[in-house]
C-alpha cells in the first residue's frame, strides 16, 4: 500500500474516532456576562438630606456604613425633599423643590473626598410655572426622572452630563407626586394624585400612554414596580387600596377587587428578595405584608401587623407608623412609627422577622422635643437599610438626626446630627459639671434662644477645668441639665461657663447606596 493511501486510512480513523467520541451533541463555548459590580463609595454608605429652611439652602450628609460616622457633608438646593441613588451607585440625586433643580453628587470613600455637587436647572411650562420636583426615581446608570409637582410635569434628566433631556407636560392639575420605573428601564410610571391617575412614558421616546383609572385610586401617593417588570403596584392614601398594573397593557388585574391596607396608608416598599410588599399606614399603626407574587390582588395579604394592640405591643396606645426598610438579604424589615405625647416626639423601630412575619424586637429611640414644620413634613420619619444588612438608618425631622441600628443585635448605636442649620443658636448660662463615667452632666440656664434638643451640638467654653470645654452632642436632657459623652470631664461646682447649642437641620429623607 502507498504511503499516500496509508495516510489517508489514518486520517478517516482518526476523524470517525474524534466522531463517534462527540457523538451528534453540540457543545458550546460559554462565555461568563459578569454584570458590572456597585460602586465601592455607595454600597457602604447612607444618604441624608436636611432641610434649612425657606431661604437657605439645604445639606446632605454622607454616612459610613462600617464606621457608623459622618464622612461629609454637601450643600443641596433650597428645600431638598427626596433623593435616590441609580443603579452602579456613581451618583446621588436630589429634588429641591423650591428651588426647581436637582443636585447630584459623585460619592466619597476612605481614600477619596466627596465630589463637588452639580446642578441641573428644571424647565418651567408654557404658564411660567416653576417645576417644583419632589420625586425621583432611576433604574439606569446614566439616567433618571423626575416629578414636578409644580407644574404637573416629569423630567427625563442625563445624571452623567447633569443636563434634562427633555420633559414630559401632563395636564393642569396632575401634580405627580411619585415615580417608579420597571426595572428593564422600559416604562416609568407616573402616580397623579391630582387627577386620581396613573400615566406610563416610554422610556424610548418618552411617549405617554393613556392614563389608568378605576376608583380604587384614590389620593394616590405611592408606586413600585416589581422585580421582573410585569407587575406595577399603586398605593392610594384616599381609599386605602393597593392597585396593581399588568405593565404588558396597562390594565388593572382584577379591577374591583383590590388589596385593602386602610385608608390613611402612606408608604410601600418592594423587597425583590422575597417578592413582597411591605405598606406602612400611619393612621392605623399598622405594616401590611403583601405577596407580590401572586394574583388577583385580594389573595395577597400575608399578615398585617398592628403596632398599638396585643400583648406588648411596640407602641401601646397609639402611634403612627410612619416608614419601612427590608434588609436587602431579605431576613428581616423594620417598621419605625412615632408618638408624639404634648411637645415630646418619641420614634420607636420594630424589627420583623420575614420568615414567619413576627416582631422579634422594638428599639425606642430617645425622644426629642417637635420642631416646628415636621408635622407637616412629607418624610417626618424615613428608614434606610445599608446595602450589606449590617444596618438600619432612621432619620428623625424632629430630633435633626439620624439614628444607627446594629442589626445583629437589634440595639441602638449612635445618633449623627445633622447639618447645622442657618437659624439662631441658643445659648446657655453653664452653673455647674458632674462627672459619671463617661458622661459629664452640666447645669444651665437658658439665656437666648430655644429651648435645647437632644442631638445639638453645644460648644463649651469657661470652665475652670479645662476637660470640660469642647464641643460635644448632646445626648439627653433634664431638669436644667444636659448630658455629653465626654471621658475628659470632671467636676466642677460654681462655675460661670457659656454654651452655645447649633440647631441642625430637619433631616427630610434618607436613602442608602446602591
Amino acid at each position: 500500500m502507498s504511503r499516500l493511501r496509508v495516510s489517508g486510512v489514518v486520517a478517516l480513523l482518526v476523524s470517525m474516532s474524534l466522531w463517534a467520541g462527540c457523538g451528534d451533541t453540540y457543545r458550546p463555548v460559554v462565555i461568563p456576562n459578569i454584570p458590572n459590580p456597585p460602586n465601592p463609595k455607595s454600597s457602604h454608605a447612607a444618604f441624608m438630606i436636611s432641610d434649612n429652611g425657606a431661604i437657605n439652602p439645604g445639606a446632605g450628609m454622607q454616612i459610613d456604613v462600617s464606621g457608623d460616622t459622618d464622612v461629609g457633608v454637601f450643600f443641596a438646593g433650597r428645600h431638598p425633599s427626596h433623593a435616590a441613588v441609580p443603579p452602579g451607585g456613581a451618583h446621588v440625586l436630589i429634588t429641591n423643590t423650591l428651588e426647581s433643580t436637582v443636585t447630584t453628587l459623585t460619592p466619597g470613600n476612605s481614600t477619596s473626598s466627596l465630589g463637588t455637587p452639580g446642578t441641573i436647572g428644571l424647565p418651567l411650562d408654557s404658564l411660567g410655572r416653576t417645576a417644583g420636583p419632589t420625586f425621583v426615581a432611576s433604574e439606569e446608570s446614566g439616567a433618571a426622572y423626575v416629578a414636578n409637582t409644580g407644574n404637573d410635569s416629569v423630567s427625563a434628566v442625563n445624571v452623567t452630563s447633569s443636563q434634562v433631556n427633555n420633559t414630559v407636560f401632563f395636564p393642569v392639575g396632575s401634580a405627580p407626586v411619585a415615580l417608579a420605573e420597571t426595572p428593564n428601564a422600559q416604562k416609568v410610571y407616573v402616580v397623579n394624585q391630582g387627577t386620581n391617575s396613573v400615566s406610563s412614558i416610554n422610556v424610548v421616546d418618552l411617549s405617554v400612554n393613556p392614563a389608568i383609572t378605576d376608583p380604587s385610586i384614590a389620593t394616590p401617593v405611592w408606586v413600585v414596580a416589581r422585580g421582573d417588570s410585569q407587575r406595577v403596584y399603586v398605593l392610594s392614601s384616599g381609599s386605602g387600596e393597593v392597585a396593581v398594573i399588568d405593565t404588558t397593557t396597562d390594565t388593572l388585574i382584577s379591577p374591583g377587587t383590590p388589596v385593602s391596607v386602610g385608608a390613611g396608608a402612606n408608604y410601600m416598599v418592594y423587597d425583590n428578595r422575597l417578592d413582597r410588599l411591605y405598606i406602612t399606614n400611619p393612621a392605623l399603626g399598622t405594616l401590611t405584608i403583601l405577596n407580590a407574587g401572586v394574583d388577583p390582588p385580594n389573595s395577597m395579604v400575608l399578615a398585617t401587623i398592628n403596632l398599638t394592640t396585643g400583648t406588648n405591643p411596640p407602641c401601646a396606645g397609639s402611634c403612627a407608623a410612619l416608614s419601612v426598610a427590608v434588609l436587602p438579604d431579605g431576613s428581616q424589615a423594620y417598621v419605625s412609627a412615632l408618638k408624639a405625647s404634648g411637645s415630646t416626639t418619641k420614634v420607636s423601630v420594630t424589627a420583623i422577622d420575614t420568615l414567619n412575619n413576627r416582631v422579634t424586637k422594638t428599639i425606642g429611640l430617645p425622644a426629642a422635643p417637635a420642631a416646628a414644620g415636621c408635622a407637616s413634613s412629607r418624610f417626618r420619619i424615613s428608614t434606610a437599610a445599608a446595602g450589606d444588612s449590617s444596618r438600619v438608618y432612621v432619620a428623625s425631622c424632629d430630633a435633626g438626626n439620624v439614628s444607627i441600628i446594629n442589626v445583629a443585635s437589634n440595639s441602638f448605636l449612635v445618633q449623627l446630627p445633622a447639618p447645622v442649620s442657618a437659624a439662631t443658636p441658643s445659648t446657655v448660662r453653664i452653673t455647674s459639671a458632674t462627672q459619671s463615667g463617661s458622661t459629664t452632666t452640666y447645669s444651665y440656664v437658658l439665656t437666648s434662644g430655644a429651648a435645647l434638643q437632644v442631638g445639638e451640638s453645644m460648644a463649651v467654653t469657661g470652665m475652670d477645668a479645662v476637660g470640660n470645654n469642647g464641643t460635644f452632642v448632646i445626648s439627653a436632657l433634664g431638669a436644667g441639665t444636659f448630658m455629653v459623652a465626654n471621658p475628659s470631664g470632671a467636676n466642677a461646682g460654681t462655675q460661670n461657663g457659656a454654651g452655645v447649642a447649633s440647631i441642625p437641620q430637619s433631616p427630610v429623607f434618607i436613602v442608602a447606596g446602591t
